[in-house]
């Protein structure tokens, strides 16, 4: 079932080993193991005899899709300077009277998969009243350790705008 993910990303989150022990146990941890890579929609693992009286492991996965696009739009009511929210009547608090709505464009595109490693890259863009382009690299079980090494780069710029105060 793995078409995209290399064998050995699967047999690293595997602790079961040949010439183990038969063990229920350690086969259900393998297996939440390679669901918690979020590679996968599906992850099955059962024990099945072989000749000579050993018995083999047997593991299938059913990968998801690696790619994502997202597209989206948001729409802030900004409370104002004068205390009140945008697009409702106006209280004169602070004597300023500039209501603020906001509209963001957003996307994303990212691989959850990139070269069958598991290795997770993204790029972001938000435009409107704040400009955010942002890229970023996940790889797991770095150098076969336990963690994950994440490098990422933003680009930010925001619109600020000049406001008069009571006058």
């Amino acid at each position: 079932g793995n078409v995209i993910t290399h064998e050995w990303v699967l047999r690293r989150e595997l602790r079961i080993r040949s010439g183990d022990p038969v063990n229920l146990t350690a086969l259900e941890q393998d297996v939440q193991r390679l669901w918690a890579t979020g590679l996968f929609e599906a992850v099955a693992a059962r024990f099945e005899p072989e000749p000579e009286g050993r018995v083999g492991l047997r593991v299938r996965v059913r990968e998801k899709p690696p790619g994502r696009f997202r597209v989206g739009m948001q729409w802030d009511q900004v409370i104002s300077r004068n205390g009140s929210l945008s697009g409702a009547l106006p209280t004169r608090v602070f004597g300023w009277n500039q209501d603020v709505a906001r509209l963001t464009l957003l996307g994303e595109l990212a691989h959850e998969n990139v070269f069958g490693t598991g290795a997770a890259l993204s790029l972001e863009a938000r435009g409107g009243h704040a400009e955010r382009f942002a890229t970023e690299l996940s790889v797991p079980r770095f150098l076969n350790s336990p963690f994950t090494a994440s490098a990422g780069a933003a680009l930010d710029r925001r619109d600020h705008e000049a406001r008069e105060g009571p006058g």
